[in-house]
Formats: structure tokens, C-alpha cells, sequence
């Protein structure tokens, strides 16, 4: 996944955030494997969320707005903002 490639290069100082309306990530090499009933698609799934394991930020939401001039991405949820303290609820 990219997100933990990102992290593998870029120090703690820098926030990773990755923003999915789907909380779950399925392996794509492996939908064969559930057509021909190898395997069941929970066993190629992963929550998302798992990735704040690795200091990967992850927001379950609906990206609404990206302004790239201050740094913010508005989903239907929150703000998320360039800085831990940019950040916030709606």
C-alpha cells in the first residue's frame, strides 16, 4: 500500500492521512480466489484503520472540498488540516 511505503521514506514529522468512504481495504490479486470460492472476501479484507499501527492517519469520510492554498481537505465529517492543530469537528 502506499501509505506505508510513504512512511517507510518520510520521517515522524510528517502526517500521513488517508481518507476512505470504505472502511475496509480488499486485496485486488486475490478476487480470483474468491470467484472460483478459494477463499471467502473477509479473508482478503483489512480495516483500514489498521494502519495507525504504522503512524498512518485514517478518516472514514467523503472528501467534500481540497484547498490547496492552506493545506485542508473538508470531508462530510471534519476538517483536516495541514497541522495537528488545523484539524477539527464540525
Amino acid at each position: 500500500m502506499t501509505a506505508r511505503e510513504l512512511r517507510k521514506h518520510l520521517g515522524s514529522q510528517h502526517r500521513i492521512i488517508m481518507l476512505d468512504n470504505n472502511p475496509l481495504h480488499s486485496f485486488p490479486p486475490s478476487y480470483i480466489w474468491v470467484m472460483i470460492s478459494w477463499r471467502k472476501p473477509e479473508a482478503i479484507e483489512k480495516p483500514l484503520s489498521s494502519l495507525e499501527r504504522y503512524g498512518i492517519e485514517f478518516h472514514q469520510a467523503e472528501v467534500q472540498t481540497i484547498d490547496p492554498e492552506r493545506h485542508h481537505v473538508t470531508t462530510d465529517s471534519a476538517k483536516i488540516g495541514h497541522s495537528q492543530y488545523d484539524a477539527g469537528q464540525y
